[in-house]
């Protein structure tokens, strides 16, 4: 069986740092890859005991390129006879056995990008609360430690982002969103370290993710002005039809119209054909259109509620699922091989 690669980010390299990478390299049999950024070329070599082991290779590179460097030296050289790279960020502080944990759940579970979860409580921060629950819907997964440093990414999904025109790894949530489109599935393991950061989880994460409000906005604004098009064109023509039915259909082909090719090329940014989505984006809006318009006649009817505000909590109860459907089924981005 192949062993998934390791990939050490060094950062800073204290007494601790430099326990954990001795001890992994004495305990793993397998392709150890160490990415330092400090700048230090001579440092590393000597800071630790490699007794002439063939599988450690060093690697130097600024922080924003070093997990890059790692992954493209992996795809190189190491792709053929490993099953995937486990990101260490070294700062952290994770353990042998940490790391064992997330090879082992590598084995168990393959061709699934896993995560190393330190057991984060965010039960009384709001700020949390709201972002992980963003995440989850943007990734299709329930996470609680999306900051983890330890990650394992499978093979063919290396090759995948390697081959992005776009290759910020560094930025984990593009990264999470990716797998999300190609449909990997994201799996938290939970692992014996703790999260002992002091700062607080939103400032970690934008730490991290540096493009999280730009996605996040990307997101709302593109919703907001769907909406905003189907809202006003219903509006108008329900006041001159009296008819609920035709002013949705008329305003979901306008409003659909809009946000399928802004969808496609600026949210999802899909490269498969335009026909093939676009059928699957007209039965989408079609199902959904028909459940609109029968939760609007049953408000209108049943409860005598207001046409226009019935519509509105029509389309906000159908968003969430609206999103999830066409991100997992209209503009998916499956894998065609997942083989080396």
């Amino acid at each position: 069986m192949n062993r998934p690669t390791l990939l050490f980010l060094i950062n800073k390299f204290d007494e601790k740092s430099k326990s954990i990478l001795q001890s992994a390299i004495d305990t793993f049999e397998t392709k150890i890859i160490i990415l330092d950024t400090r700048g230090k070329r001579d440092k590393t070599s000597s800071d630790i005991d490699l007794e002439k082991n063939t599988n450690v290779v060093i690697l130097h590179a600024t922080n924003s390129k070093a997990p890059l460097t790692g992954l493209e030296y992996y795809e190189k050289h190491f792709k053929n006879s490993s099953s995937g790279v486990i990101l260490i960020d070294l700062d952290q502080d994770f353990s042998v056995g940490d790391i064992k944990i997330i090879i082992d759940a590598m084995d168990n579970i393959p061709d699934t990008l896993i995560i190393g979860g330190r057991g984060v409580n965010h039960h009384n921060n709001r700020s949390s609360i709201f972002i992980l629950s963003q995440l989850s819907r943007l990734t299709g997964a329930r996470v609680e430690d999306f900051n983890s440093g330890l990650r394992g990414l499978p093979g063919y999904f290396i090759s995948e982002i390697l081959n992005q025109k776009s290759k910020n790894i560094i930025i984990w949530l593009e990264m999470y969103i990716h797998a999300a489109k190609m449909n990997t599935q994201i799996i938290e393991v939970p692992i014996h370290s703790r999260n002992n950061s002091k700062s607080p989880f939103l400032i970690n994460f934008l730490l991290n993710s540096s493009k999280l409000m730009y996605i996040f906005l990307r997101f709302s604004f593109l919703s907001i002005m769907t909406a905003g098009i189907d809202y006003a064109i219903f509006s108008i023509l329900f006041l001159f039809s009296n008819s609920i039915l035709l002013s949705i259909i008329i305003a979901r082909i306008a409003a659909g119209s809009f946000q399928f090719f802004m969808g496609k090329k600026w949210v999802f940014k899909s490269r498969h054909k335009v026909f093939i989505e676009l059928i699957k984006y007209v039965l989408l809006v079609g199902i959904l259109m028909l459940v609109s318009y029968t939760f609007i006649e049953i408000m209108v009817t049943n409860f005598g509620m207001n046409t226009i505000f019935s519509k509105m909590i029509a389309e906000l109860s159908l968003f969430i699922i609206s999103f999830t459907m066409q991100k997992k089924i209209v503009f998916s981005h499956r894998s065609i091989s997942k083989t080396f």
